[in-house]
């Protein structure tokens, strides 16, 4: 699994280097150009009428930083390989110096996406399940009063999901969120002492 954001401090050569590529108003342009459109080289050339040396320069600058990436490619009339590129989808977290709260930070991010996942498929169970259900109610309204009230017993008898239940993955992702927050504050005050 990648991260799906990149975490530097301010006194990582790295985080320079970072800088430096977004500073550059070509860099800038060129990620400006990726976020509408994927392309390769030549077309970022063309649309942003920049000699290709230049491009190729900042491209690579681009990529080893992760701020763009290959998305796709195809073999050109001569035999190349040419790289399709768009903006990669990705967060820069710029922390103070290297310590156990960027390192707490970075996991509990994880922590965050995990719950927003799982809270995403509670939803979507409970949905279905509320699906059924209200299919289940179709099927009554159908069938003779007596056969319908065996059902309604038969049905008392099945856990009913209620319109409260989607408020379960909200709590959940709520509950999630606040243990977050109570950890981060924590951290904050044990690094102060």
């Amino acid at each position: 699994m990648t991260d799906k954001f990149i975490m530097v401090d301010l006194e990582d050569k790295h985080s320079k280097e970072i800088a430096n590529v977004i500073a550059n108003d070509t860099s800038r342009r060129i990620l400006d150009y990726l976020s509408e459109h994927k392309a390769n080289e030549s077309e970022i050339c063309r649309g942003l009428k920049l000699a290709p040396s230049t491009v190729n320069y900042n491209i690579k600058h681009l990529l080893k930083h992760n701020l763009i990436e290959v998305k796709d490619f195809f073999w050109s009339d001569k035999g190349n390989k040419v790289n399709i590129y768009t903006v990669s989808n990705k967060l820069i977290v710029i922390a103070p110096k290297k310590s156990e709260f960027k390192n707490r930070l970075k996991d509990l991010f994880g922590v965050l996406v995990l719950g927003g996942l799982i809270s995403g498929v509670i939803y979507s169970f409970n949905k279905n399940a509320s699906r059924a259900f209200d299919y289940s109610n179709d099927m009554l309204a159908t069938k003779s009063a007596l056969e319908m009230m065996l059902a309604v017993e038969e049905t008392r008898q099945v856990i009913v999901p209620s319109a409260s239940d989607f408020n379960i993955a909200v709590w959940f992702f709520l509950g999630v969120l606040f243990a977050v927050i109570i950890v981060l504050i924590i951290s904050y005050f044990r690094r102060k002492k």
